[in-house]
């Protein structure tokens, strides 16, 4: 189901619903969750056949609850002093990103990367752009993208989270 979700789901409904009527019962008592990591701001692609998530973003809604947002400045501080990194979480994570596309997606980057110059090609010829650039903008864009696992880039959600990643690789170029 993980590369083409939308349709696994649609036919795993349809299952359970065969399912519950060849049983005699109401398939609209039973629910499927899916687990997804939500972004902040994330909602499920349109399309799939389930009725939410199971619960990493209430969860996440839900532990905000405990923190006061006026201690972040604090918590940011003990971090760093406890952790004995004086990077901030947000270098962390960029960094831990980054060693993740150099070691365990690497082969997963390089098939990007490859489709990305079959795709660019005439651009990339035209603007004297070489692969080690495309590989470090791919590189920089994936370091930004806040969405845990997208799908496709047909919802609005997804495409904005391209474009905020985009907009962040370019500021951090600059």
């Amino acid at each position: 189901g993980l590369s083409c979700p939308g349709a696994y789901l649609q036919r795993l409904r349809e299952s359970l619903d065969a399912a519950c009527a060849a049983g005699g019962r109401d398939p609209q008592t039973v629910s499927l969750h899916v687990e997804k990591i939500l972004a902040e701001g994330e909602q499920l692609p349109d399309g799939w056949a389930c009725d939410g998530t199971t619960g990493y973003d209430f969860m996440d809604q839900a532990g905000a609850w405990l923190h006061d947002p006026a201690a972040a400045p604090a918590l940011s501080r003990t971090w760093q002093a406890l952790g004995g990194d004086p990077r901030s979480f947000d270098r962390i994570q960029q960094d831990a990103r980054a060693m993740l596309l150099r070691q365990g997606l690497h082969a997963d980057f390089q098939r990007l990367l490859r489709s990305a110059q079959q795709v660019l090609q005439p651009r990339l010829a035209e603007a004297d752009i070489g692969v080690a650039a495309l590989a470090r903008a791919l590189a920089s864009v994936l370091g930004h993208y806040r969405t845990y696992r997208p799908y496709s880039l047909q919802g609005a959600g997804e495409r904005k989270a391209l474009a905020d990643a985009s907009a962040a690789a370019r500021q951090a170029v600059d």
